[in-house]
C-alpha cells in the first residue's frame, strides 16, 4: 500500500476564487493593480458602464490564481460571481446565470453573511437613503431607520420588526412599495425585472431557511407550485423563456449594484469551446446581451493566447471590442520567483528544496514554462523519492511528442476497427490520471451537500459532452428524443445494437407530472429503446398522487427505469465531466485517449459506462 505523505508541492491549481491557497504577493503585481484600477474607473463613472478585461496567460500561468487575490481583497465590497464554461448551446445565459446564484451562495469573509444577503442589504439601504433624505419631512421611524442603515446597511436584517410579525410585514411592505417606486422612476416596468425585484425584496423579509429557499428556487426561473407561491406571496411566471429571465437577471443585479459597488463577473475554463462551433458563437452572443444590458461590471475572462486570436475570428468585432477592452498578459515569471514559490511550499513541511532536490533536479524544475508545470514536477519528484520510486524525467522533446501523437492516432484507429487496445497500465503514466479522479472524487463529496442549483439543461449539457468526448473511440450516434409534446430534457445513444435515452427529470409540480406523462406515451411508441430517467435525490419529492402514479406507470415498462440520482451517481457523473474538460482546458495535463480508457476501466460499472459500452 502507498505510503500516505504530505506533499507540499501537491496542489498546483486554483478551481475557484472562493479557495484559499498560498498567495506571494509580488507575483503579477502590476497586472494586480491594473485591474483594481480599472475596477475603480467603473466606479468612478457616471454612467456606471461596464468594462471587459482579458487576462491571456498559458495554462498554468496564474490566471485564477490572480482572481482568487481579488476575491480575498475585495470580497468585502464587491461581489464576484464566477463562471465556468457553459456546455448547453440553447441555454448559455441560462448556464451564466445559474452560476451566478451559486457564487451568490458564497459567505463573505468574517461576516455570517452571503454575497447575495451582501449585495441587498448594501444596495436596498443605500435606496432607501436616497429616498429618505429626498424627503421634506420624515416621521420618528423613517428616522430611526434611515440613521441605523447609514451606520450599517447590514442591520436591514434586524431593524423592520421581529420574526414573522406583523409589524415587520407591514415595515417591509412600505419599504417594498418605495424601492418599487424608485425602480419604476429609474429603469421602468417592462419585461421580468420588477417580478425579480419583488422576489429579492422578499427574499430579505425572511430569516427562515425554507423561505428562503424557496425564494431562491423562484430566482432560479424553476416553477413552484401554486401553494409555494401562496406561502411567499410570488407572481406566478407565466410560460418563462429562461434565457430571457435569465438575462434580464443578470441586468436586474447590475443596476442594484449601481448605488454600490461594480459586480466583478469571472469567465474561467473556456478553452474548450474551440471545440463546439455553435456553443462558442452563442457564448459570443451571450457575453454581447450581457454588455449591452447589465451595468457597472467588470467583466474578467481568463484565457490562453491562441484562444483569445481564435476567439476574434469568430466573434464579431463588437463582442471583442468590449470583452476584450483591456488586455492584461501573465508572462512566465522569472526562475528567482518560481524558486520563492517552491520554498513557501516547502517551509509548510520544514523542507529546503537546495538540499532535498539535487541541482539537476532543480534546474529542471525552474526551467518550466509555468507555475503549475514546475510544481506538478517537483510534486512527482517528492511523491517518487518519498515512496522510493524511480522516476526519469526530462524536459521538453519535441520528437517524444510527435512519438506520442502518432501513437494516440493509432490507439483512434484501433478504436474504430473494435481492435483490442492496450488496457489501462496503473504502475505508470496512467497513475496520475487516477490519482487525479480521486482526488476530485473527494472534491466533489465534500462538495454535495453545499448549495447549488440542479438544472436538467446543464446535467443534459455534461451528459452530451462526456458522450462525445468517448466517441473517440466507441462507435455510436448522439442525439435527442424529440415529441409533438413536452419532454424532459434528454440525450439519446445509438448504438449498432442498443438505443439508450438517458433524461433528467428535476421539476416539480406541473411541469413534472405534465413532461413524465408525454415520456411514457413516448415509451409505448418506442419499445426498441431503453429509458434511464434520472431525478437527484436533494430535489424536492414528489408527493402529488398524480406524479406517484406516473412514476409507478413508467416502472412497469419492462424498458424504462426511474432512478436515483443519488451521491454516488452524482460525484462519478461530475467526476467525469470535470477530468474530461479540464484536459481540454489545460488544467490537467494527460492524454485525452488515455484518460477515457482510465475513466472506463475506474467506473466499469457506473450505469454511463455501460450505455457507451
Amino acid at each position: 500500500m502507498q505510503k500516505l505523505i504530505k506533499n507540499p508541492f501537491g496542489i498546483s491549481r486554483v478551481d475557484t476564487p472562493f479557495q484559499e491557497h498560498i498567495d506571494i504577493k509580488d507575483i503579477y503585481s502590476t497586472q494586480y493593480e491594473t485591474i483594481k484600477s480599472i475596477l475603480n474607473d467603473i466606479k468612478g463613472d457616471v454612467n456606471r458602464q461596464s468594462r471587459g478585461v482579458c487576462i491571456v496567460g498559458d495554462a498554468g500561468s496564474g490566471k485564477t490564481h490572480l482572481i482568487m487575490r481579488l476575491a480575498k481583497d475585495r470580497l468585502a465590497f464587491n461581489r464576484i460571481l464566477f463562471i465556468r464554461q457553459p456546455n448547453n448551446s440553447k441555454y448559455v445565459l441560462f448556464h451564466i446565470y445559474n452560476r451566478i446564484l451559486e457564487s451568490f451562495t458564497q459567505r463573505v469573509p468574517n461576516s455570517d453573511f452571503t454575497q447575495l444577503e451582501y449585495l441587498l442589504a448594501k444596495s436596498f439601504s443605500k435606496i432607501i437613503i436616497k429616498i429618505f433624505t429626498s424627503k421634506d419631512k420624515l416621521s420618528k421611524k423613517d428616522s430611526e431607520i434611515l440613521e441605523k442603515l447609514t451606520n450599517n446597511p447590514l442591520d436591514l436584517y434586524d431593524i423592520l420588526g421581529r420574526d414573522g410579525s406583523a409589524n415587520k410585514r407591514k415595515n417591509w411592505k412600505y419599504l417594498e412599495k418605495k424601492m418599487i417606486s424608485w425602480w419604476s422612476e429609474n429603469y421602468g416596468f417592462g419585461g421580468y425585472s420588477i417580478y425579480i425585484l419583488k422576489a429579492l425584496i422578499k427574499f430579505c423579509t425572511y430569516s427562515d431557511e425554507g423561505k428562503k429557499l424557496l425564494v431562491r428556487k423562484y430566482l432560479s426561473g424553476a416553477e413552484i407550485s401554486k401553494d409555494e407561491l401562496n406561502s411567499t406571496g410570488l407572481e406566478s411566471l407565466h410560460d418563462l423563456d429562461k434565457e430571457e429571465f435569465s438575462l434580464e437577471a443578470i441586468s436586474t443585479f447590475g443596476k442594484l449594484s449601481t448605488v454600490d459597488e461594480p459586480l466583478i463577473i469571472v469567465f474561467d475554463q473556456l478553452e474548450a469551446l474551440k471545440h463546439n462551433e455553435e456553443l462558442l458563437i452563442n457564448f459570443g452572443e451571450a457575453l454581447k446581451e450581457i454588455f449591452t444590458h447589465t451595468p457597472n461590471a467588470l467583466v474578467l475572462t481568463n484565457i490562453f493566447a491562441d484562444r483569445l486570436h481564435f476567439f476574434s475570428t469568430v466573434f464579431e468585432d463588437a463582442i471583442m471590442d468590449r470583452l476584450a477592452n483591456f488586455k492584461i498578459y501573465l508572462n512566465s515569471i522569472d526562475s528567482k520567483l518560481l524558486k520563492t514559490i517552491l520554498q513557501t511550499r516547502a517551509d509548510l513541511i520544514e523542507l529546503d528544496i537546495d538540499e532535498y532536490f539535487t541541482t539537476e533536479e532543480l534546474q529542471s524544475i525552474l526551467s518550466q514554462k509555468s507555475i503549475r508545470k514546475a510544481l506538478n514536477l517537483a510534486s512527482e519528484l517528492y511523491r517518487c523519492r518519498e515512496n522510493k520510486i524511480e522516476m526519469s524525467y526530462s524536459k521538453e522533446n519535441h520528437l517524444e511528442d510527435e512519438i506520442y501523437r502518432l501513437k494516440r492516432e493509432i490507439k483512434i484507429i484501433k478504436s474504430r476497427l473494435n481492435l483490442n487496445v492496450k488496457s489501462p497500465n496503473f504502475a505508470t503514466e496512467n497513475q496520475k490520471i487516477l490519482d487525479y479522479i480521486n482526488l476530485q472524487i473527494e472534491f466533489f463529496k465534500a462538495e454535495y451537500y453545499s448549495d447549488s442549483f440542479i438544472s436538467d439543461i446543464d446535467d443534459v449539457g455534461k451528459l452530451d459532452f462526456i458522450a462525445k468526448s468517448f466517441s473517440d473511440i466507441k462507435t455510436y450516434n448522439i442525439s435527442k428524443l424529440e415529441f409533438s409534446k413536452k419532454l424532459p430534457e434528454n440525450v439519446l445513444i445509438e448504438g449498432e445494437f442498443k438505443k439508450v435515452c438517458i433524461c433528467f427529470l428535476n421539476l416539480d409540480s406541473n411541469s413534472f407530472t405534465m413532461r413524465l406523462k408525454n415520456l411514457i406515451e413516448l415509451i409505448e411508441l418506442n419499445s426498441d429503446t431503453e429509458f434511464k430517467i434520472f431525478r437527484d435525490e436533494r430535489s424536492r419529492a414528489i408527493n402529488s398522487k398524480e406524479g406517484k402514479r406516473l412514476i409507478h406507470s413508467l416502472v412497469n415498462y419492462r424498458n424504462s427505469k426511474f432512478l436515483s440520482m443519488d451521491i454516488l451517481n452524482r460525484v462519478i457523473f461530475e467526476v467525469i465531466y470535470k477530468v474530461l474538460s479540464d484536459i481540454l482546458n489545460r488544467d490537467f495535463e494527460a492524454d485525452f485517449l488515455d484518460t477515457l480508457e482510465v475513466i472506463e476501466f475506474k467506473f466499469n460499472n457506473y450505469w454511463l459506462v455501460e450505455v457507451i459500452k
